[in-house]
């Protein structure tokens, strides 16, 4: 059960990396020492994690927190050539659009393929996986990167409510369904937005968060919960 309640607590914490723009209980939370000794640990020899864990140590939390928000804000919100759009549709579905042969104006017809569009197949997929399992998500975009790791943290809870309930058989489901989240959706295409974030910022703080973000979810395929 421990065990259980520290996958939930780390998920948690991922969701809240990437929520929105960090306000002061994130940044506390980056402030604490036993944070920032898992984050070391976590990130161990990654190039630059040292730099950024220093920044974390020295940097004043009202100096952090606006740090990290223009950080977040130039990365995932606004448009520019830093832009990487944290949802997976963009980073896995395609839109086709294919116009007929017109012979009798000698048009051989064409397919054109758009990609790294925002509400896709993936998109129409994930928002029905939260509403089978009641997870809200107030309007937004469903399959952005906060709320599928808030959804696993959410999947979590749920496990462990079964759990401690003695109904084994739904926690077992619950189980299953976070591996197959983990699969189907957090898998397919977090490594490409990952590298994407830290080609754009490779020295960033975020950069980091999604490395972070990506060797848990490596950690978690191979699992033995899952």
């Amino acid at each position: 059960m421990d065990e259980l309640v520290l996958r939930q607590q780390m998920y948690g914490f991922l969701w809240a990396l990437f929520a929105g723009v960090p306000d002061r209980s994130l940044v506390d939370a980056l402030k604490d020492e036993r944070m920032q000794a898992e984050l070391a640990r976590l990130l161990a020899e990654v190039p630059g994690a040292d730099r950024a864990l220093d920044r974390l140590r020295i940097c004043s939390a009202d100096e952090l927190a606006e740090d990290l928000a223009v950080e977040y804000t130039m990365l995932f919100s606004a448009p520019g050539a830093a832009h990487v759009p944290p949802n997976e549709s963009v980073y896995r579905d395609n839109l086709v659009v294919e116009t007929p042969p017109q012979p009798e104006i000698n048009y051989a017809g064409s397919r054109r393929v758009f990609a790294g569009l925002y509400w896709g197949d993936s998109t129409v997929a994930v928002a029905g996986e939260y509403d089978t399992e009641g997870y809200e998500v107030a309007g937004e975009i469903p399959d952005s990167l906060g709320l599928e790791l808030g959804f696993m943290a959410h999947l979590c809870g749920r496990e462990r409510f079964f759990r401690e309930t003695g109904n084994g058989l739904a926690a077992e489901a619950c189980a299953y369904r976070q591996a197959k989240f983990l699969r189907e959706h957090l898998m397919e295409w977090v490594p490409t937005f990952a590298n994407r974030v830290r080609e754009k910022r490779p020295s960033g703080f975020y950069a980091l968060a999604a490395l972070l973000v990506l060797r848990y979810l490596e950690s978690e395929v191979g699992a033995a919960v899952l």
